[in-house]
């Protein structure tokens, strides 16, 4: 994915980062190299927003009402219960 990977900085400052086909639309990074850095943490787990998170449970709920209505019309025809 990418051309080349750099472990350390060897001077301090700030450099400019940005990705070739992202650079028309202003996605520009700054990196930050202070003394010492930061130790190697491994991957870090990934964060969901919270509005994307009531999303899925939204669509979820969605999905289960439409598979139980589904149900529902299939077994009974969509048709009113009867009082015989």
């Amino acid at each position: 994915m990418f051309d080349r990977q750099i472990d350390a900085f060897p001077v301090e400052g700030e450099f400019g980062y940005f990705c070739i086909p992202s650079e028309g639309v202003g996605m520009n990074a700054t990196l930050e190299v202070t003394p010492g850095g930061g130790a190697p943490s491994g991957p870090s787990l990934p964060t969901v927003p919270e509005s994307a998170r009531n999303t899925g449970i939204a669509v979820a709920a969605g999905l289960i009402s439409s598979l139980f209505l589904t149900y529902d019309f299939l077994k009974y025809d969509g048709s009113p219960p009867r009082n015989d």
